[in-house]
């Protein structure tokens, strides 16, 4: 799978989840990319949501000098309702995408600000 420009190989398959590793993962070195899914569960009076989630996990350097590392993780979830149509996910998803690289999403990211 190629995400931007990174490659990520399948590692680990599930009925309901797989993980993708990419070229930096080693035994003590998380480089992953997760994706869940849940499918809908419908009642007598609604057909339910399907729910599916993202997940990247990197091993980072956060102290220079000691070397000390620690797990940098984005994540992500949707909740679709069964009859949304593809344009209106499409569209939503467009507008997450653009809204994460926005001077907002980066604040939030790198300085916790929600004030940005």
């Amino acid at each position: 799978m190629l995400i931007n420009t990174r490659t990520y190989s399948s590692d680990r398959v599930q009925a309901d989840a797989v993980r993708y590793t990419g070229v930096s993962n080693t035994l003590t070195i998380k480089d992953w990319f997760e994706m869940k899914r849940t499918y809908p569960k419908p009642t007598s009076t609604f057909l339910g949501v399907g729910r599916s989630s993202f997940k990247f996990t990197k091993t980072v350097v956060v102290n220079a000098v000691t070397g000390a590392t620690a797990d940098l993780i984005f994540s992500g979830s949707w909740s679709v309702p069964v009859g949304a149509t593809t344009t209106v996910v499409d569209a939503m998803g467009a507008d997450v995408a653009a809204w994460v690289n926005t001077t907002d999403g980066k604040a939030l990211a790198n300085g916790l600000d929600i004030n940005a």
